[in-house]
């Protein structure tokens, strides 16, 4: 998980690590001549296997914003996808010369707001239940030394004044 900071290096967002998803692709190509498709699939696979990953300048948006890698993996028995076969049938197509190609891309996160720091204190105010009076205008806590609050922030431990002794009902003293 990331935090995103603002200008003042305050937090103001907290960001969940990107999720990684595997898309497959069947990418073919359309000729009037058979060899014409095999000779465009052929210039296609040199280009694909040679290449491991996409280019940096080839990512947009998120992407990019990310700078993860985005890997390809062309052909191979390592791909779940549909077969070829199958696709053309449920397309009553014709069977297209084809070859796989497995993208895997990370999603970016959603960052979600955090709030900011606490400087005021509590607000405490007493009244009755169900009194139709307007409540008393409360007392605010406050935190001692708010710009530092120390190696354990506002929850950790703090000095604090002994308990006064308490006497118990029923005895003398």
């Amino acid at each position: 998980a990331g935090e995103v900071h603002d200008a003042e290096g305050y937090v103001v967002a907290r960001r969940t690590p990107p999720r990684w998803f595997e898309l497959t692709y069947l990418v073919t190509a359309w000729a009037s001549r058979p060899q014409d498709e095999h000779r465009l699939l052929s210039q296609v696979l040199g280009t694909l296997v040679s290449t491991d990953a996409l280019p940096e300048e080839m990512l947009t948006g998120s992407l990019a914003e990310l700078g993860l890698t985005v890997s390809l993996d062309t052909a191979g028995g390592g791909i779940d996808a549909p077969s070829a076969s199958d696709v053309w049938s449920a397309l009553d197509g014709e069977l297209k010369p084809s070859l796989g190609v497995r993208v895997r891309a990370p999603l970016a996160a959603v960052a979600r707001p955090a709030a900011p720091p606490v400087t005021e204190g509590l607000l405490v105010r007493t009244g009755g239940l169900g009194s139709e009076e307007e409540p008393a205008p409360g007392r605010r806590l406050r935190y001692e030394e708010v710009g530092d609050p120390g190696a354990q922030g506002f929850a950790g431990p703090r000095a604090r004044p002994a308990v006064p002794a308490r006497r118990r009902r029923g005895r003398q003293a």
